[in-house]
């Protein structure tokens, strides 16, 4: 929309990642995530609007208002440069004669039958010069026997310097990676370097360099470092009912919590369904406020979700 004339338009496709100084947008196709079974845990590869196996057709697109989609960076790109290229192609081709081969580029409409990779979430840094995205196949469900595969990578914005940050495959544990105010690092979880087969709270630099472990909370949650204090860490636990956690960057200790409803009953219905929400905390751009989702208690809006606002100085 123009915020002046009120004139809108409309895209195609996903969009969900925009840098702070506006278009173009990067964004992976969504589509993709659900037909491998993100939310009901079904693997609907009929869905996906172009077929798994079909790499080169799908991956990170620029989305603009006043030119096409287009696509800017391939799935089939990102593993023929990928550091454990020769290591995901054999595990492609042990799945390809498990499921057989289905797919020819002419084909419209054709199952998966290697590896369920996409390449998906980019996230801007606030400076709007780098972004990360990550590759693999996510939430594929069991039955396919598949390896964990969960990489994530960094670029600068026209895409000439793309790094690996990040390896959570397999047995690595981790999640949630998000940037740092200093453009420079991330911070999420991922493995416990002190602890095997244990999560714990990270720093790591955007090119991989320097792992560091800030604290041992281990929820998975969704971590967001105060932009105005470095100090200031908020994230979330999927406990019910859900809490909002601080933590101390410094000392990596818990300062205060605060608990919040973030399912309609007593116990997690699990999936995509509108009796939770994930709390995902993000603080304001002045550092005082936190954003959060609940769900809402009242007697006119009960179950809904709805976003919240959290003074931080009535809290810690």
């Amino acid at each position: 929309m123009d915020l002046i004339t009120g004139d809108t338009r409309s895209v195609s496709g996903d969009l969900e990642g925009i840098p702070p100084q506006g278009e173009p947008g990067l964004s992976g196709s969504h589509n993709l995530l659900y037909a491998a079974g993100y939310g009901d845990h079904k693997f609907k590869p009929e869905a996906a609007s172009v077929p798994f196996m079909a790499r080169e057709k799908h991956g990170i697109s620029r989305i603009s208002f006043n030119k096409p989609e287009s696509l800017v960076l391939s799935t089939e790109e990102v593993l023929a440069s990928h550091p454990k290229r020769d290591w995901l192609k054999s595990k492609d081709r042990i799945l390809a004669q498990k499921w057989g081969q289905t797919y020819k580029p002419a084909h419209s409409s054709v199952f998966q039958d290697g590896l369920t990779l996409m390449t998906y979430a980019v996230r801007w840094n606030q400076q709007g010069s780098r972004f990360l995205f990550y590759f693999g196949n996510h939430c594929v469900v069991k039955e396919r026997g598949e390896p964990r595969l969960a990489y994530i990578f960094t670029s600068n914005k026209d895409m000439t310097d793309i790094r690996l940050a990040l390896d959570l495959s397999e047995d690595k544990r981790g999640l949630h990676w998000s940037w740092h105010p200093d453009g420079e690092r991330l911070i999420g979880y991922g493995p416990d370097p002190g602890i095997e087969g244990s999560m714990c709270l990270a720093f790591v630099n955007y090119d991989g360099s320097d792992y560091k472990k800030i604290s041992s909370h281990c929820s998975g949650g969704h971590p967001s470092v105060n932009p105005t204090d470095h100090s200031l860490i908020v994230s979330d636990e999927s406990s019910v009912p859900g809490r909002v956690v601080f933590i101390d960057s410094y000392s990596g200790e818990t300062i205060n919590t605060y608990p919040l409803k973030r399912c309609t009953t007593n116990k997690e219905v699990r999936g995509r369904n509108p009796e939770r929400v994930c709390l995902h905390p993000v603080f304001s751009p002045d550092g005082k406020k936190v954003l959060v989702n609940t769900l809402s208690a009242g007697r006119f809006h009960k179950g809904r979700a709805i976003p919240l606002i959290l003074n931080i100085d009535s809290i810690l």
